[in-house]
């Protein structure tokens, strides 16, 4: 299962260091509204204010840890580097993941654990 998550995940980062704002969306739960946003509407607005604005990004995943829950759905943490070169940003990543989607698994909840 790990290589499953590994590949979507990587293919999700893909999607962003491209800017594929439409097919991003797709990777993501219907009802996905991380903290702070009241509705998956108001977290799609916020997400194409910033594809908008930002230049180029290259998204970097390593250390993945992948375990399964009781629920049966999937819980990821890894390091996200993002940015541009030289300046990338690092932070600790955990999201979680629920089978689904056409490319079996769509993002249920992420969150920032820390900055590095």
């Amino acid at each position: 299962m790990t290589n499953e998550v590994a590949s979507f995940l990587n293919n999700w980062a893909n999607v962003w260091s491209d800017r594929n704002l439409e097919e991003y969306f797709t990777y993501y739960a219907s009802d996905f509204a991380p903290a702070g946003y009241d509705s998956h509407g108001e977290w799609q607005e916020t997400q194409r204010e910033r594809f908008a604005i930002q230049a180029m990004t290259e998204i970097v995943l390593d250390s993945l840890e992948v375990e399964t829950l009781p629920s049966g759905d999937t819980k990821a943490k890894f390091v996200q580097r993002f940015g541009a070169a030289p300046n990338y940003r690092s932070v600790l990543k955990e999201m979680g993941l629920t089978s689904g989607g056409p490319r079996g698994w769509l993002i249920t909840s992420e969150r920032i654990l820390d900055v590095l």
